[in-house]
């Protein structure tokens, strides 16, 4: 099934056969459910339009626009009735998604793939009237390209300074946004080699306390709607623009991982790889939390009688910036990024809740986190990425120690999901809509008109 031809073929030519000839009827089961657990997550994510600085931002902007709610081919802002040009649909729809931080999450790379192509194709699949095959068949294109660009590309060095999401998003949201519409293969190298010229996102956030990096999601979907419709209409782009001597890879220094594209395509699908975040914060500091959850459940301590915490990680992950930040936290984004702060706000809220990164000026979270330390580990490095484990020390005061390990991220279960999902969407659709998506998604594949689901993502009257 799905065979790329290499000879005589860029990379990108290659990704692009082969998401050309992605078909539901050839997809595994698990991946089918997949993409569609991957919708459910991103919709509840930019289903809470309006609760950031940067949704509000995004939303301005969409206001701005002349009110285009009647006219054919537009698109919707979930969770409100406005209908505006694609484009900029998914812009705002990336941009609220990304601000909760809830975003799924490709561990391996660090990138948040539902809140870029998930918003691209379904706005673009909205204006085309799309069927519900297609939207899968795209998603999974859309996700391949991103994860395995990562793979190739990001390395510990590279993300002190890019951000994973931004660099890799508007050269998967054109693949998948063009597949969307039935771009064919070259159209679809095209807009891709468009996009990728698009790449950016800078991680200075982390160290400016800023949030800017929500908007790395809406720029990239909005950027590869954009190169899809110019590759539509005739232009054209380096298909060598991936592997080239002045292309992405190699200005990086990464060429020699560039099999990491089309190994195994069509028989190990990244999307399985994907997972769901349950504290509102940076993968890299989920599993900590779940061990700091795990020792307090077990020994019942107090939060008084901490002394210190070691926490045990990966390189990759003492090296992303702000992980390793043992305070003061000052900030929001440094909450969100410091693995000493999330440890230190599990033991003291007690347990793991979204409440712990809107607080991050408690005394006693500070303390805790101001007498922790991150060590690298030499064994989690060596498994990293296939699994993203750790192991922490609690010191008491009294001198006694307590341990616990786990050998990888425990992802959100698919119930964990759906009921998250129902909070955001209840409130900002009704629980009759709301429940409708739950059943339009789940026959995804069986729905013939993409707008049958898009008209349950605006309120009901």
């Amino acid at each position: 099934m799905l065979r790329v031809n290499q000879l005589n073929q860029s990379v990108l030519d290659q990704l692009a056969e082969f998401c050309s000839s992605i078909r539901v009827e050839e997809l595994p089961t698990e991946v089918i459910e997949k993409a569609k657990l991957c919708i459910i997550d991103s919709l509840s994510a930019s289903l809470t339009i309006g609760s950031t600085l940067e949704a509000q931002c995004a939303l301005v902007l969409a206001d701005q626009e002349v009110d285009s709610s009647q006219i054919k081919g537009c698109a919707t802002i979930f969770g409100t009735t406005r209908r505006v040009r694609p484009a900029l649909a998914a812009m705002v729809n990336g941009i609220t998604a990304a601000g909760t931080s809830r975003g799924d999450t490709h561990t391996a790379t660090a990138c948040h793939p539902g809140t870029i192509i998930i918003p691209a194709v379904l706005s673009l699949a909205e204006s085309r009237l799309c069927s519900g095959k297609n939207i899968i068949e795209s998603l999974v294109a859309g996700y391949e390209v991103m994860c395995r660009l990562g793979q190739a590309l990001i390395t510990p060095e590279f993300s002190t300074t890019f951000r994973p999401t931004g660099m890799l998003g508007p050269t998967a949201a054109a693949m998948a946004a063009g597949r969307v519409i039935g771009l064919n293969r070259n159209q679809l190298s095209n807009a891709a080699s468009l996009a990728t010229h698009t790449a950016s996102g800078f991680n200075e956030w982390t160290n400016s306390g800023t949030s800017e990096l929500a908007f790395h999601s809406g720029f990239a979907a909005r950027s590869g709607i954009e190169c899809v419709l110019l590759a539509q209409a005739g232009a054209i782009s380096a298909q060598t623009i991936l592997e080239g001597p002045a292309g992405l890879l190699n200005s990086f220094g990464v060429l020699s991982k560039v099999h990491l594209l089309t190994q195994n395509l069509g028989r190990n699908y990244k999307l399985l790889e994907i997972v769901y975040k349950l504290a509102p914060a940076c993968i890299f500091v989920q599993t900590p939390c779940q061990l700091a959850k795990r020792v307090l459940d077990q020994y019942q301590i107090n939060y008084h009688d901490i002394a210190h915490i070691n926490i045990h990680v990966s390189r990759t992950a003492a090296m992303y910036p702000g992980c390793d930040d043992a305070g003061p936290v000052l900030d929001p984004q440094a909450a969100k990024l410091s693995m000493q702060f999330c440890v230190a706000s599990v033991f003291v809220a007690g347990g793991i809740f979204d409440a712990n990164w809107r607080s991050f000026n408690d005394l006693h979270v500070r303390s805790i986190a101001n007498n922790s330390k991150v060590f690298i580990d030499d064994l989690l490095t060596a498994h990293f990425p296939e699994r993203q484990g750790c192991w922490i020390e609690v010191i008491l005061k009294n001198g006694a120690t307590l341990s616990a390990e786990q050998e990888d991220f425990i992802s959100m279960s698919y119930g964990d999901v759906i009921d998250r999902y129902m909070i955001s969407a209840k409130a900002k659709l009704g629980e009759a809509n709301a429940n409708k998506v739950i059943e339009l998604v789940d026959r995804l594949e069986r729905l013939t008109d993409i707008n049958k689901l898009m008209a349950c993502l605006r309120p009901s009257d």
